[in-house]
């Protein structure tokens, strides 16, 4: 039985209703109806006399809320050429899905799918030449097919026009654009047109607004630039990469373009990927704003084209192992990195000025404000040169920090690799005390800097403080708590606060040695210490656990209570209790003695009538502190900035010291590491 050939029939409405196509890539309909227009300008009689005209369709004017006049939508456009035209050979290809017809541009016969894929209307109207004449074909294009055509004899000069419209409710917003922004849509997906000259002359016309752009021209005039090219290879798979600087427009972004066929597919923005490659760019003394645009093209890349032109599929073509690819194979990652890399070099004799410059400013923040961080110019140069420019206050410091911490990470862990190597009988000990040498050096100055970010910070408490007892811009002195929040956070205890949050150097690095501590909380909730219904609440309670010879580790070694008056205060009175901060902390003492013992963290802990205690007065010394001060018989610092007694029946050392003093002998207490690290502090 002879076999008979049936023609394959395409369910059209069922094909559009297929393809992909994202909202954000709409405009590619109109994007493939142009570059229709130009492959029928190349294959016409005469493609260095070429000319497509873009017109852009709108609705009818509307009324905003106050009546005033808005101009309408865009509904659609048309495309008008004087290529080859629709003759018989090419209406034959379009009504024949997937045509190879114009393989050769590498078509896929499926651009006019788009157009149903975003507009609901599509009309052709074709003047072409053939051996009788010129002829007429007009038709139409919809999901439900091809209109019968229209075909007539006609005198009218050669001339193609498609016009699309109505766009799907799916796509209307994402085709509202200005007329500017869709020609440089169009310059930019045709982009390989424009710069090799092979592009017919092509208008943009908006009617209704009075536009008339030439392509050509905005091309020219954006283009700041030489367009330079280059190859370069990956796994045996040659790509060419295309640079240019335009002119900065509104939204422009610095982009990579990876194109097929001479039409741009992906894009990908360049924001962090390239140092100091943030905001517009200048030229050596010039001061037009230009946005980098780099296109990527290649035969791999016109091989996994998607069909709809919006993407790649960069796995389709191989079944691999990834740890040994085939021959030719690239992943989108490996392309991209060796794209970025080749837009660096282009882009170096901009960048590199706008680099120097922010290293030097970085590098000065460094040695004038983050000394603690000095140390990574000598280990970590290149990490801090990818600092984007114009980076300063506490992103800067992250940003030191984050590469600081991958120095630590990196040294220890190559220290700790080096220690447990076996010895290379071919290694000299020089040779391996040398590696052993950098590795330590590293980590070292990174100790050292921890150290000077632990005296920057001191630096940064005196000086604040140093603020907060002066006389403020409402002109009120700051309240006593404001003090005590700077040396400890006020209302926890050691127990919930970590010892980086307690300033207690400001009276003597020895306090932080403690076995418990309590900040402005009532004795009867200092469950870890003492039992004591007492409401009565030091500013500062510190208990201390006795030294490792003694024979009665289940007492309190000593007690430190600290209290802290308003500055400026002057109404202190020895004879009232309530105005006599002595008599306040001897009423301490005596109420810790008289609690009961209490077991805590696995232990029994106990204060004695022989446990010592120090009190801590901070204040400003006025005429009436000072008067109790004469009064309860203590006795002047040589400073004349504290005073100073011992009161033998509670075995405790009482010192007053003005917030001068104790910031001053914060200072001074530290000075030697601000000298050290070459950390100024305001005198």
């Amino acid at each position: 039985m002879p076999t008979t050939n049936l023609p394959l029939k395409v369910d059209l409405r069922g094909r559009v209703r297929n393809m992909r196509l994202p909202q954000s890539n709409a405009m590619l309909a109109l994007y493939e109806a142009v570059v229709n227009s130009i492959h029928a300008i190349l294959d016409g009689p005469e493609p260095n006399a070429g000319k497509i005209t873009i017109g852009i369709l709108r609705g009818g004017e509307q009324l905003t809320m106050d009546d005033k006049p808005e101009r309408g939508p865009i509904v659609g456009f048309y495309v008008q050429d004087n290529g080859v035209g629709f003759n018989d050979r090419n209406f034959e290809s379009f009504c024949c899905s997937d045509s190879t017809t114009k393989a050769k541009y590498g078509g896929k016969g499926v651009g006019r799918f788009l157009w149903l894929k975003v507009f609901s209307d599509v009309a052709i109207s074709s003047v072409y030449e053939d051996d009788t004449g010129n002829k007429n074909r007009a038709f139409s294009f919809s999901v439900d097919g091809i209109s019968s055509s229209d075909l007539a004899d006609t005198t009218d000069k050669r001339s193609t026009k498609v016009t699309v419209k109505l766009p799907q409710s799916t796509y209307e917003k994402a085709i509202q654009h200005e007329p500017d922004t869709i020609a440089v849509g169009i310059i930019q997906h045709c982009l390989e047109f424009f710069v090799s000259n092979g592009v017919p002359t092509i208008l943009l016309v908006d009617a209704k607004l009075d536009i008339n752009l030439d392509l050509g021209k905005l091309f020219r005039d954006d283009l700041q630039s030489e367009i330079k090219r280059n190859d370069f290879h990956i796994n045996g798979a040659t790509f060419q990469i295309t640079h240019l600087l335009v002119k900065g427009r509104k939204n422009a972004k610095h982009s990579l373009h990876f194109c097929a066929h001479s039409r741009r597919v992906k894009d990908e923005g360049l924001s962090g990927k390239i140092p100091a490659l943030m905001g517009a760019l200048r030229l050596p003394d010039k001061t037009e704003e230009l946005i980098y645009q780099g296109y990527v093209s290649g035969e791999l890349l016109n091989e996994i084209v998607g069909v709809e032109r919006s993407s790649f599929d960069f796995d389709g073509l191989f079944a691999y192992d990834p740890n040994n690819p085939p021959e030719g194979y690239v992943s989108f990652e490996t392309l991209l990195g060796n794209a970025i890399e080749e837009s660096k070099k282009f882009l170096e004799p901009v960048l590199n000025p706008i680099i120097e410059e922010s290293q030097r400013i970085i590098r000065t923040k460094i040695e004038t404000h983050y000394p603690q961080y000095r140390y990574l110019l000598k280990h970590r140069s290149a990490d801090i040169s990818t600092i984007a420019p114009g980076t300063e206050g506490k992103d800067l410091d992250i940003a030191l920090y984050k590469i600081e911490q991958k120095l630590d990470i990196e040294s220890r862990e190559s220290l700790a690799n080096e220690l447990s190597k076996t010895n290379d009988p071919d290694e000299t000990p020089d040779d391996r005390k040398t590696r052993l040498d950098t590795l330590l050096a590293q980590i070292n100055d990174s100790g050292t800097a921890k150290l000077a970010r632990h005296v920057a910070y001191r630096r940064a408490v005196i000086e604040f403080l140093d603020d907060q007892i002066g006389l403020q811009h409402t002109g009120k002195y700051t309240l006593e708590e404001a003090v005590h929040a700077a040396v400890c956070p006020t209302k926890t205890t050691s127990d919930d606060t970590p010892l980086a949050q307690m300033n207690l150097w400001l009276l003597d690095d020895r306090l932080y040695f403690h076995y418990y501590l309590a900040s402005d909380m009532p004795f009867k909730e200092m469950k870890d210490t003492v039992q004591q219904d007492s409401q009565d609440r030091p500013d500062l309670a510190i208990f201390h656990r006795p030294m490792a010879f003694s024979d009665s580790l289940d007492q309190i070694g000593s007690v430190v209570l600290v209290e802290f008056k308003r500055p400026v205060r002057d109404d202190y009175n020895a004879d009232d209790p309530k105005k006599n901060p002595v008599s306040q902390v001897l009423k301490y003492i005596t109420t810790l003695k008289a609690g009961e013992g209490r077991k805590a963290k696995g232990q029994a802990i106990h204060i004695q009538e022989t446990t010592p205690f120090y009190a801590y007065i901070v204040a400003d010394f006025t005429k009436s502190l000072r008067d109790l001060a004469t009064r309860e018989d203590f006795m002047p610092t040589p400073d004349g900035d504290g005073y100073f007694r011992f009161f033998q029946n509670f075995n405790c050392y009482v010192e007053m010291l003005s917030y001068q003093k104790m910031i001053r002998d914060a200072k001074k207490r530290n000075q030697a590491f601000f000298d050290k690290l070459g950390i100024p502090i305001h005198s």
